[in-house]
């Protein structure tokens, strides 16, 4: 029987990164939600634009696979398929 190796990605298929980015851009778009309370109307839109429009579309599309996980798979699924 193969050994199931732990993965580093959850159900939706996000890893590591993917949170780090999501977790910025929320960020950012927190911050120019402040920054509009405040009155500041150069820095809150371009936060707020970067927040929405590249950081959380990036974060969201972002699929970071290396070749050695991949091989890693295709490997141990077809060393499971020989040895049966």
């Amino acid at each position: 029987m193969a050994k199931k190796t732990k993965k580093s990605e959850d159900s939706l298929g996000f890893n590591r990164l993917n949170y780090i980015l999501i977790a910025v851009g929320l960020g950012m778009i927190v911050l120019g939600y402040i920054l509009l309370a405040v009155g500041d109307i150069t820095g809150a839109p371009i936060l707020l634009v970067l927040g929405y429009c590249a950081v959380l579309p990036i974060a969201l599309l972002i699929n970071r696979k290396s070749k050695a996980e991949s091989g890693e798979a295709d490997s141990t699924d077809s060393k499971a398929v020989t040895d049966n």
